[in-house]
């Protein structure tokens, strides 16, 4: 399908279906552009390559859950932190008891996404604490020392949501969307 733009230009726009079962109605140009600037290549399933895009691993985006035994924590409804790390997620919560980022208490990791190519993991994380931001849960914390932090990135969202809006990000949908009183919605 084409489609005019000014000065008589046109581009073709072409159905892209993601490994995810996800659509997108993309130019032509855009994905080949998305293609040279670092994108992945994409092979017969049954080729033995199909993981060489891990070599190029910029880092992840994790959803932890709370082990906390605070009622002010263990009585909010689907509560989680998004996260991003360069590193490994293990290191990266490491201590977590003693840390008030992770509400002086334990952590079960969730779900992690790797982020490969040119996506920049502090980027990513922004873009989905901006879409969460009206499900975002400020808490008081105090450390063994007595100082009291408000921890960042914790959210009231359903793990469902999360997953959704990250496939949103993948296709390039998530700026179409909006998350409002708990459900994702197109804008």
């Amino acid at each position: 399908e084409k489609e005019r733009k000014a000065g008589g230009y046109s581009q073709q726009r072409i159905t892209v279906i993601f490994e995810n079962g996800t659509e997108s109605h993309m130019y032509r140009r855009s994905l080949a552009q998305r293609l040279y600037e670092g994108g992945t290549i994409v092979v017969d399933a049954d080729h033995a390559d199909v993981d060489s895009a891990t070599d190029n691993v910029t880092g992840y985006i994790y959803v932890l859950k709370s082990l906390s035994t605070d009622p002010k924590v263990t009585t909010i409804k689907d509560f989680y932190k998004i996260g991003q790390t360069s590193g490994t997620v293990a290191d990266r919560i490491k201590n977590a008891e003693v840390d008030p980022t992770y509400l002086m208490a334990p952590v079960e990791i969730v779900d992690t996404y790797r982020l490969s190519g040119d996506l920049n993991p502090e980027k990513v994380e922004h873009l989905l604490h901006k879409f969460f931001s009206d499900a975002k849960v400020e808490l008081e914390i105090i450390d063994a020392d007595g100082h009291t932090y408000v921890p960042e990135e914790w959210y009231s969202v359903p793990l469902s949501a999360i997953n959704e809006a990250v496939d949103l990000l993948r296709t390039g949908e998530i700026t179409d969307y909006i998350y409002k009183n708990g459900e994702i919605i197109h804008a």
